[in-house]
């Protein structure tokens, strides 16, 4: 359906941004052009959690997108900023200091 579809790659961080736009919870389409998979994935908000940030604590809310294969946590601050994702292939980035 119109706005629950995305296209993703797994090593590529940066596109979780277009994830946290949405801030819906619920099923979501993702494309992965390089395997030519199309999978339904859930994302879901975990909740309310620091995130440390170029030495400052920062509330932001976890959100973890996934099914049983596979999974990217992220937390998003309350401008909608991506502070950190992980996934469970081992990849994390977290950001050296906030954006000003």
């Amino acid at each position: 359906s119109t706005g629950k579809s995305l296209v993703l790659e797994d090593d590529l961080l940066h596109q979780t941004y277009f994830i946290a736009l949405s801030k819906r919870s619920g099923s979501l389409q993702v494309i992965e052009p390089r395997g030519a998979h199309r999978l339904t994935l859930t994302l879901a908000a975990i909740g309310l959690e620091p995130v440390v940030i170029g030495g400052r604590s920062v509330t932001a809310t976890h959100y973890s997108l996934g099914n049983g294969l596979g999974r990217r946590d992220f937390w998003v601050d309350a401008a909608g900023r991506v502070l950190r994702v992980e996934t469970s292939q081992g990849l994390k980035a977290i950001r050296e200091e906030l954006p000003r």
